[in-house]
């Protein structure tokens, strides 16, 4: 279980801090929406 969470927690961390610096609309909307789908999910809280 912890395994799972820590590649969640990898994978949001990653997209945040490369989605820091947009380098436009649709890849920031990309990013959040895959970041909604996780937590739709309930694989993150």
């Amino acid at each position: 279980m912890n395994n799972i969470l820590e590649q969640d927690h990898r994978f949001i961390k990653w997209h945040i801090q490369n989605g820091l610096v947009f380098q436009s609309f649709e890849s920031a909307k990309r990013t959040l929406s895959r970041i909604e789908v996780y937590i739709s999910f309930g694989r993150i809280k």
